[in-house]
């Protein structure tokens, strides 16, 4: 997929919105396995923080709460998305790099925009 980061945020609020997929599909696309334990959980939460599903990240988060995150890309772009449907906010950012593990910003930048997002 190549979009710009106000594509991601319009994209990723119908999707996890309840208008554009049935239910089902929608409860099939949040259902998430836990990445602690490799079980399906029914939301992430605490004790168990991170959950994979199909193309989404649930996460529980100290300063976020509850939501949505992905991060995808390719040959040398990337694009990273956050969600929390108790704010309503979904914040996007899209860089034209791919750094070392060690160097690695995105998620904070995403965060930060979040939160500059939320005040």
């Amino acid at each position: 997929m190549v979009s710009t980061p106000a594509q991601i945020t319009a994209w990723v609020r119908a999707l996890l919105q309840p208008d554009l997929l049935t239910d089902a599909a929608r409860a099939e696309l949040i259902s998430v396995v836990s990445m602690k334990t490799g079980d399906a959980i029914g939301s992430t939460s605490a004790d168990d923080p991170h959950g994979f599903g199909l193309g989404v990240s649930g996460f529980t988060a100290p300063t976020l709460g509850d939501g949505w995150s992905y991060e995808g890309g390719t040959m040398g772009y990337r694009a990273v998305y956050v969600f929390v449907p108790a704010d309503d906010i979904v914040a996007a950012v899209a860089l034209n790099s791919q750094p070392n593990a060690a160097d690695e910003q995105i998620g904070k930048l995403v965060a930060a925009v979040f939160e500059a997002a939320r005040q």
